[in-house]
């Protein structure tokens, strides 16, 4: 799979916000932006999309020092799963029980 020009937009769009996830520092956001936008001209479009969003996020990890921008939405989302646990086994045995 080769990466399209329509999809370069898209891959800085989704860079800004994972960025803005991984630091409140306006000045790291505003030196990925800018390193990323250099980089991205560079970029082999014959590359897939996955790897050219490896290469993104990797450089996000690289200048905010952040591993995991998206841990605080994994932590709030895998809280909410988990309150939703008691009912669903209730509601299974209930459904055994039919």
């Amino acid at each position: 799979m080769k990466t399209y020009l329509e999809c370069i937009p898209c891959f800085v769009r989704q860079a800004t916000e994972a960025v803005q996830l991984a630091t409140s520092c306006e000045e790291k956001q505003v030196r990925f932006i800018q390193k990323l936008l250099e980089e991205i001209s560079q970029f082999d479009l014959s590359l897939s999309p996955p790897y050219i969003g490896q290469k993104v996020h990797r450089l996000i990890k690289e200048i905010t020092g952040n591993p995991d921008p998206y841990q605080k939405i994994k932590e709030m989302t895998n809280r909410a799963a988990l309150s939703l646990l008691p009912r669903l086994r209730q509601r299974i045995k209930e459904i055994g029980k039919e």
